[in-house]
């Protein structure tokens, strides 16, 4: 075993699966191969990394974890990554450049104790016709790159802390098989005005996505990004009737006409109106203006809190 706060840094590696030289617990681990001109797979290898699991490059290739891999924080600034099984990391999650892929040949969950950070780079996560899910208990961030949730098959994000995206692109769905992916939110909810939710339409049977305030308590949405494609929001799941709070009376967020999906309201679930045009069955006004069906149900509350008069 390594000791605390040692780090083995491998920088020559050109081709070929790792052996059992590597059947070893590490403290910190960093590959940084910009001459590897082929797929490296770690063959079982490297599944415990105690403090930070370091990808700077990979060359013009792939890196394979494979093993269930239990890492203290993993970082990634540069290469291409693919997982083959589970992937548990304690802390934080960092990804600033290179691609991720979550899943490939199998279903391949994957789960952060801490935040996950994007700030670059191309995360796919439900590329495995199993699909496959994240789940991060911290905040999520994402200021800068592309995250795609269905890649091919259905797919769930869930975070345990508040989503805030302000810039860059999340893909609920690119599926060309109907995939749908799902956005699970428990916190707050924040977009940037440098910042699109999408569903991309790559063939006649496009995938769709759901974001889902589960709660519990209240949750603020706060809304200044794109919206693109059928995406559809739902207030509530099978535990928890949450308050969804949309912004301020003096700052009114709006689910804008850019999603074609719908909005539901679900029994016992509140909501928090804002806008002075309250809200509307259908057309561009009020908080709600999602394309498709707004059902607000009769045992749902609703809290008028605007900053002037509202349309009730």
């Amino acid at each position: 075993n390594w000791n605390i706060g040692s780090t083995c840094v491998i920088t020559g590696w050109i081709s070929g699966t790792l052996g059992s030289t590597f059947d070893q617990t590490f403290y910190n681990f960093t590959w940084n191969c910009p001459g590897q001109t082929a797929d490296v797979s770690f063959g079982g290898y490297v599944t415990t990394v105690n403090g930070t699991f370091a990808l700077v490059s990979s060359g013009s290739s792939f890196l394979f974890l494979s093993g269930n891999s239990r890492f203290g924080y993993y970082s990634q600034t540069g290469g291409r990554c693919c997982s083959r099984d589970e992937i548990i990391i304690r802390n934080d999650f960092n990804i600033s450049n290179g691609n991720f892929l979550q899943s490939r040949f199998n279903q391949c969950p994957l789960t952060v104790g801490g935040n996950f950070l994007m700030s670059g780079g191309i995360y796919y996560q439900s590329r495995h016709t199993g699909g496959s899910n994240a789940t991060v208990s911290g905040n999520f961030f994402l200021s800068n790159g592309l995250y795609i949730i269905s890649v091919i098959a259905d797919g769930v994000l869930t975070v345990g802390g508040d989503i805030i995206l302000s810039s860059g692109t999340l893909v609920l769905s690119q599926s060309e098989f109907g995939g749908v992916g799902t956005f699970n939110v428990t916190g707050n909810f924040t977009t940037g005005s440098n910042n699109s939710i999408r569903i991309v339409q790559t063939s006649t049977t496009p995938g769709s996505g759901n974001i889902v305030f589960m709660g519990p308590g209240t949750q603020i949405y706060t809304s200044r990004g794109l919206l693109s494609g059928e995406i559809n929001f739902i207030v509530g799941n099978d535990t928890n009737r949450p308050l969804l709070q949309m912004g301020t009376g003096a700052n009114p967020s709006i689910i804008s006409s850019g999603s074609t999906g719908t909005f539901t309201l679900l029994d016992g679930a509140s909501l928090g109106i804002t806008s002075p045009d309250g809200i509307a069955s259908s057309g561009t006004t009020g908080n709600i203006q999602v394309q498709g069906s707004r059902i607000f149900s009769t045992d749902a509350n609703y809290i008028y809190n605007g900053a002037i008069a509202q349309i009730s």
